[in-house]
């Protein structure tokens, strides 16, 4: 096609309508998606304060001059641990019941986001996982 041509096919009302569709949907999207998050539609989102300063749940301790507990109190009895602190095992059976392939993707999983797409969005199995 010569350069004629091709000017009179994208100055058609189509053309130009698709473009506009293409270059301004994207925008529109992200606009919906942070006003939709502005007005709590995906749960409540912490404050930068409650991010820098997260509430815990630890057990509080009482040690005595000698540096021996002598008690603690709770709610709920949680110590904090590093990951290096943690068993192989309880991290092996944790990986092993939420994502076999944990190690071969980058963090997303796109076989896992196939299958959402194809047995719960197309065929509406809602009993095959998460992607």
């Amino acid at each position: 096609m010569d350069k004629k041509k091709i000017l009179e096919r994208l100055q058609t009302p189509k053309a130009v309508r698709w473009f506009w569709i293409i270059l301004c949907a994207p925008v529109a999207l992200i606009l919906l998606l942070l006003l939709l998050t502005r007005l709590g539609a995906f749960g409540k989102l912490p404050t930068f304060e409650e991010l820098e300063n997260p509430k815990s749940n630890l057990a509080t301790e009482i040690y005595s001059d000698d540096g021996e507990m002598i008690g603690s109190f709770f709610i709920q009895n949680r110590s904090y641990v590093d990951y290096n602190e943690l068993s192989p095992a309880l991290v092996a059976a944790l990986i092993s019941t939420e994502d076999m392939r944990f190690y071969s993707h980058s963090g997303i999983d796109f076989i896992s986001l196939a299958r959402v797409a194809v047995k719960t969005l197309a065929l509406g199995n809602r009993r095959q996982g998460g992607g």
